[in-house]
């Protein structure tokens, strides 16, 4: 199929939803119950941990303390990263049997349309519906210490946190835009390379994609101490790179550096759809 449809698109992520309905089912009541018991548990074991939780917050206002909202975001960016991992690195589930593969292939639908649904509902079930989930747990947790557990004050205060001050929190920490832009590609990298890395390694994405990336890291950091052994000279020290980061700056308080990295993971995320695209096209012949 030629035209790109969007009904297709969406029947697609109802047919994933209704395949796959007790797995997402079970992920967003676990993120809950998981949330949920371990603030109780983090609070009620060490009271002083519990201070750091601690976020005063009245509707979206933000607070002048990041140390207090740094707890908050310390272990939403862990549960980030455990979302892409259990979330993304399982896309195109049906691609890893062949009764199911032969099903799903052969589905009225192109491989853009495939690619777009599988990209659209994972991405709204990672960046929205779980964090929510997430954010909701927090909520019912703050509920239940203060009203049953804490009803009398005699342990440490734990306060809410809204919904945008969590999610949106480092957009307004005081970074530059660079650092921010920086951060965002590091994240649309590690989601791109998980989302296609299914269509390569299957049900051992999980492990083979991480330590592919390993890999080739290992080789150019290698490669960078063998050239500068052979660059260098011998009375230096291997490890002495004269390289400057913070230097030229390309804008304000933006270095070149920064500004090429945001480039390479852009374009590196962008990529890894194109590679995607291609690799679920070869499937289909």
């Amino acid at each position: 199929m030629s035209n790109l449809s969007f009904g297709r698109i969406g029947k697609l992520m109802r047919l994933e939803l209704l395949l796959h309905r007790r797995y997402y089912a079970m992920l967003v009541l676990g993120t809950f119950l998981f949330t949920f018991l371990f603030l109780l548990f983090v609070w009620y074991k060490n009271s002083e941990v519990a201070n750091d939780f601690d976020v005063s917050i009245e509707g979206v206002s933000f607070p002048e303390s990041t140390r207090e909202k740094s707890s908050y975001l310390g272990i939403f960016i862990g549960f980030k990263l455990l979302v892409f991992f259990v979330v993304i690195a399982q896309s195109f589930k049906e691609l890893r049997s062949r009764s199911s593969a032969e099903f799903y292939l052969l589905l009225p639908s192109s491989v853009l349309e495939k690619v777009g649904a599988q990209f659209v509902f994972l991405i709204t079930l990672a960046e929205l519906i779980l964090p929510f989930v997430f954010w909701l747990a927090i909520q019912s947790a703050y509920w239940f210490w203060t009203g049953m557990i804490n009803g009398g004050g005699i342990l440490s205060e734990v306060s809410k946190i809204s919904f945008f001050e969590l999610t949106l929190f480092f957009s307004s920490s005081g970074h530059t835009w660079a650092i921010q832009l920086l951060v965002v590609g590091i994240s649309l990298l590690l989601f791109s390379l998980l989302f296609a890395g299914s269509l390569f390694f299957g049900k051992w994405n999980v492990i083979l994609t991480p330590l592919s990336v390993f890999i080739y890291f290992l080789i150019l950091a290698g490669s960078s101490i063998g050239l500068s052994q052979m660059l260098f000279s011998k009375e230096e020290s291997v490890w002495s790179f004269q390289i400057s980061i913070d230097q030229p700056e390309i804008f304000d308080g933006v270095p070149l550096m920064i500004l090429a990295s945001i480039f390479l993971l852009y374009a590196a995320s962008a990529l890894s759809y194109v590679v995607a695209y291609f690799k679920l096209k070869e499937r289909e012949v």
